[in-house]
């Protein structure tokens, strides 16, 4: 996958301008030229590699917010 012109944040801790390739194995290539497949176009978005974002309000009726010890369990 090549990930076009998105603000790719950096080891610096900043954002660059930039192109990214990731291989089949979701690893980012050295060489974003050698990325195959699908294309996405990044212009003007944020790129953070690695990073996840578990967030959560709740579930199965559950409000995490309620901070109940039972509901938060389940």
């Amino acid at each position: 996958m090549l990930i076009t012109d998105g603000l790719v944040y950096g080891p610096d801790g900043r954002f660059h301008q930039q192109d990214l390739g990731i291989d089949e194995h979701r690893g980012l290539l050295q060489n974003p030229a050698d990325a195959g497949g699908e294309r996405f176009a990044a212009r003007g978005l944020y790129v953070l590699p690695g990073l996840i974002d578990l967030h959560l309000h709740g579930g199965g009726g559950d409000d995490l917010m309620d901070a109940d010890p039972q509901g938060l369990a389940r």
